[in-house]
C-alpha cells in the first residue's frame, strides 16, 4: 500500500483528488450553502441556480477552494443542510471534482443527476458516478456509526503479487470479491479471515479494515465490513468448496455477480492502495 491519503486535506495529485471524492461517496456530510436556490451564477448572469449549491467546510478540493456539493431533493433555499453524498461529478477538463448530495431516503440515477446539474456542468466535460444502480443504493459509514451487531457480512478485496484476487462460484460464470456471511458469535475480523481462506485458499495474509458499507434495496438495509488484504501464500481449495475457480486480475473484471454493489466497494479500496 502507498502512503494513506487524508481526504480532509487538499489533494496534490490526480490520484489523491479521486481518493478524496471517493472517500465521501455514501457518507453523510454537513453542507454550507453559498449559492442557495435563486442565486445568480457568478460568471453567467443569465443562469439562476435551480438547486442548492454549497461546500463542505474545512475540506479543500483540488482547486484549493472548499469542496463543492450540489444538493438535490430540497426544493427551498437553505443556508445549511445535512445530507448523504450520492454521487461524484468527475471533471476531465478541470482541477476539481464535485459531489452530489440528497436527503436520506432519496436517490437518483446518474442520468437524473446529470440532468439536474446540467445548468452548470454544461460548461465542462464531466461524468456522473452515482451510488444508485438497478434499484440498489450503496453507502459507506464511519467507525461506530453502525452497531457491530448489525454487521452481517465481510468482504475482502485482496491482492497477491500485485494482482487482485476474485473467485467464481461453481454454480456461476461470474466473478466476485471474496466474502460472506458472519456466523453467530463470530468477530467480524474472524469472518474476514475465514471467508478469505475458504474462498481463495489464503493461509497467510495481512488483513485490515477499510470501512463499513451498507446496501439498500426494496426498502431493506444490510451492513457489512469492507477489508483489504495482501495475501502472502495460497493453498489449494478443499474439493468440497463452493468455489470453482480463483482468478487473478489487474483490474475489476467485467462479468460480476453483484454489478450494482461490488464496483463501489472496489473503488473505495483502490483509492487507498
Amino acid at each position: 500500500m502507498t502512503r494513506e491519503y487524508d481526504p480532509m486535506t487538499r489533494p496534490t495529485t490526480f490520484d489523491e483528488r479521486k481518493a478524496q471524492v471517493k472517500y465521501f461517496l455514501g457518507r453523510t456530510v454537513d453542507i454550507a450553502m453559498d449559492r442557495p436556490i435563486g442565486t445568480v451564477h457568478p460568471k453567467h448572469d443569465d443562469i439562476i441556480y435551480p438547486i442548492n449549491y454549497g461546500y463542505i467546510e474545512g475540506v479543500l478540493g483540488g482547486d484549493g477552494e472548499e469542496l463543492d456539493v450540489y444538493l438535490l431533493g430540497v426544493d427551498a433555499p437553505v443556508e445549511r443542510y445535512t445530507a448523504k453524498i450520492i454521487a461524484i461529478v468527475h471533471r476531465s477538463d478541470d482541477d476539481e471534482d464535485k459531489l452530489v448530495a440528497a436527503p436520506d431516503g432519496k436517490s437518483y440515477t446518474s442520468e437524473e443527476i446529470a440532468e439536474a446539474i446540467r445548468f452548470q456542468e454544461q460548461f465542462h466535460v464531466s461524468e456522473v458516478e452515482a451510488l444508485r444502480s438497478n434499484g440498489v443504493t450503496v453507502s459507506f459509514h464511519d467507525d461506530g456509526e453502525i452497531p457491530d451487531d448489525k454487521l452481517k457480512f465481510a468482504v475482502i478485496a485482496a491482492r497477491l503479487n500485485g494482482k487482485w484476487i476474485f473467485c467464481r462460484h461453481k454454480a456461476r460464470k461470474t466473478w466476485e470479491i471474496p466474502g460472506g456471511h458472519r456466523e453467530d458469535g463470530e468477530k467480524i475480523e474472524d469472518t474476514a479471515k475465514r471467508e478469505l481462506w475458504e474462498e481463495t485458499g489464503a493461509v497467510k495474509a495481512d488483513i485490515r479494515k477499510v470501512t463499513v458499507y451498507g446496501v439498500e434495496k426494496d426498502g431493506k438495509k444490510s451492513y457489512g465490513m469492507l477489508f483489504f488484504a495482501e495475501a502472502c501464500e495460497l493453498e489449494a481449495l478443499n474439493s468440497e468448496s463452493e468455489i470453482g475457480e480463483v482468478g487473478f486480475f489487474d483490474e475489476l473484471p467485467q462479468s460480476l455477480t453483484y454489478p450494482a454493489i461490488q464496483p463501489h466497494l472496489f473503488k473505495v479500496v483502490e483509492g487507498e492502495k
